[in-house]
């Protein structure tokens, strides 16, 4: 234990002079005490970062200058398959899970705070986040799809936005049948009709529209072109005429906020033609954002906690890069995320305000990761501080108001909203099958993770359940999975109250996220922010820990005893849960098991019990009783 630690029982208790704001914002690199040349070698921490988004650059600007069928042989050569990539990713979290153990003994805890200690450290995280970062931005997407771009989202995700003036949300896929690349559809196809989400069939589709055309006079001749122009070179494949597949037209269309569509439709309207090979390019700023978050991490929290959640952002089974990387935009939001729980942590407020504001109007559920921030700013109004919290709820304020603004600056103005909201209510509950009884439905998408599929997934190795089985299952489990929701989603704003911001951000987040939507499990990705919430066991000095700030009530010496522990069990407990469910994955090849199985209850199980941890150590109820 670092003399200079508060967790130190001899360190001095006294507050701040009265008018002098204590100085809490992490430092980048080892904690006090240690030569200020290792404080200063910030590019050390830069290094495997900028190694990865320069890899992937250099390789998508060579490798797809033209749509390829096959990967690389050299990449087929390191890994067979996806799976076998998951099979690695797996072993990866096994000496990471070690690392974290060490620390429950107080002999290696000492040896890891020495010189050595600390290379050793150094050097093994860096390789680490190395390796799993060019697992996960390259070899995982190229594996899985060897031209690189996600041509099914970026259809619907840059495209859709660009013509949102045009197509709203229910002309798209109408639209896309009078071009040439939809002339070329299938009569027998099937097509989703993006009113109801009701399914029919391509000639059904093509007779209506010849009846009352409610398309094409939408759109100005140029426009029209550039639309034409953009399907044909979006969908293109060497020596072959564009097509699209029955796959693509039978999806939910594109669904992204107003705000998402202003800021890819002026985009898109920048770089002009969307082919194949821009498309690529453009899906490198997602790369370059996903590495941006890693050093501002260490940033924010030092290098050991930034580098070990970077690690585990990159293994993270919940979202895998190979699902929808390679379709620009669709990282913008958790960037934003992760920077504003940065700025957090070194309370830098008004920025905090904005990333979470913006990343919130992006895609709407970031609100959870708000409501957390602005439960730790309520505890500390109560207790007497409100400074820091103004400046917050300015800025959001400030932020929220050029969001709305600009997502009512094109299209059907204010309309887009309403449009937007109409949109949602269709996409949450998803068709009524026709064999259905009446009643309450939800979407239940078949790679979704949360509290609801972990409650309405059958655990069985052949899952047969059609659409119907699955909407009776959540109305038999629906009165429960609302009530414990919402449960756990107040507790956590309890608790939240006794949390400095960031972490309150990150644990309300994910927590809510968890137990009241239930969504496709890539958009889980937020989770990987979790590991932050354990930056007490490795840090020390006065911007140690999240727990340490939890427990003024607790001595010194019983913080000093439990914290550590707290955090290591916790820490080993998350890199565990993900290596089995990556296990799972690469053993069982079943993506949809593995998430509303294996994650929505090892997730959800290890969340609930750091929200009791915090919950002990922190005493939010007997703290503001006394304060009332």
């Amino acid at each position: 234990m670092d003399p200079a630690s508060p967790l130190d029982p001899r360190a001095p208790s006294t507050p701040p002079p009265q008018g002098r704001v204590e100085d809490r914002s992490p430092q980048l690199g080892p904690g006090p005490g240690e030569p200020e040349a290792t404080r200063a070698r910030w590019w050390l921490v830069a290094l495997p970062y900028l190694a990865i988004a320069c890899f992937v650059t250099l390789r998508v600007w060579v490798d797809f200058a033209e749509p390829q069928r096959k990967a690389p042989e050299w990449v087929t050569n390191i890994y067979a398959d996806r799976w076998a990539l998951y099979r690695v990713m797996a072993y990866t979290c096994l000496p990471l899970a070690l690392l974290a153990a060490a620390r429950l003994h107080a002999g290696t805890r000492r040896w890891l705070a020495s010189a050595w200690g600390r290379r050793a450290t150094a050097a093994l995280l860096g390789a680490a986040v190395l390796f799993t970062g060019l697992n996960y931005t390259y070899f995982a997407r190229i594996l899985r799809q060897p031209g690189w771009v996600q041509t099914h989202d970026s259809f619907h995700y840059t495209l859709g936005a660009k013509y949102y003036a045009e197509l709203g949300y229910t002309e798209f896929y109408d639209c896309v049948l009078l071009t040439k690349v939809g002339r070329r559809m299938p009569a027998k196809a099937r097509i989703r009709d993006l009113e109801d989400y009701t399914f029919g069939r391509v000639r059904q589709a093509r007779q209506r529209l010849a009846k009352d055309d409610t398309c094409r006079p939408r759109f100005s001749e140029a426009r029209w072109a550039a639309f034409e122009a953009d399907i044909e070179g979006l969908f293109r494949r060497a020596n072959k005429p564009s097509r699209i597949n029955s796959r693509t037209l039978g999806d939910k269309g594109y669904n992204g906020t107003p705000l998402h569509a202003f800021v890819m439709g002026k985009l898109g309207q920048a770089v002009g033609t969307l082919d194949i090979v821009t498309v690529a390019r453009m899906s490198l700023i997602d790369v370059w954002g996903i590495c941006a978050i890693g050093f501002f991490l260490c940033l924010a929290f030092g290098w050991r906690v930034g580098m070990l959640s970077s690690a585990y952002y990159f293994v993270a089974a919940a979202d895998r890069f190979d699902m929808i990387g390679g379709s620009p935009s669709r990282y913008y939001w958790v960037i934003l995320l992760a920077l504003a729980v940065a700025a957090l942590a070194r309370e830098r407020w008004a920025r905090a305000g904005v990333g979470l504001t913006v990343s919130t109007a992006l895609v709407a559920f970031p609100v959870f990761f708000w409501l957390g921030a602005a439960a730790s700013f309520v505890g500390e109004f109560l207790r007497g501080r409100s400074a820091s919290g103004k400046r917050f709820l300015a800025s959001c304020v400030i932020a929220g108001v050029v969001c709305l603004g600009l997502g009512a600056a094109h299209g059907d103005g204010v309309r887009n909203y309403t449009n937007w909201v109409d949109d949602m209510r269709i996409h949450s509950v998803d068709f009524k099958p026709r064999d259905l009884e009446p009643g309450p439905l939800t979407a239940t998408p078949g790679f979704g993770l949360g509290l609801k599929f972990a409650m309405m997934h059958s655990v069985r190795e052949d899952d047969r359940r059609t659409r119907a089985d699955r909407v009776r299952e959540y109305r038999r489990v629906r009165a429960p999975y609302k009530t414990l929701g919402w449960f756990l989603m107040l507790a956590a704003l309890v608790v939240a109250t006794r949390l400095r911001p960031a972490a309150a951000c990150v644990l309300v987040g994910c927590l809510g996220f968890w137990a009241l939507q239930g969504t496709v499990g890539y958009y889980f990705v937020c989770a990987s922010l979790l590991p932050l919430l354990l930056a007490a066991g490795w840090r020390s000095g006065a911007q140690a820990s999240a727990i340490e700030a939890l427990a003024p009530g607790l001595s010194p010496a019983s913080r000093d005893r439990w914290a550590p522990m707290i955090c290591a069990s916790l820490e080993v407990a998350l890199w565990m849960i993900n290596f089995h469910a990556l296990y799972e994955l690469a053993k069982t090849e079943d993506r949809a098991k593995m998430l509303q199985v294996d994650l929505s209850l090892g997730l959800g199980v290890w969340m609930v019990a750091a929200l009791l941890a915090f919950a002990w150590l922190g005493r939010p109820l007997r703290s503001l009783r006394a304060r009332a």
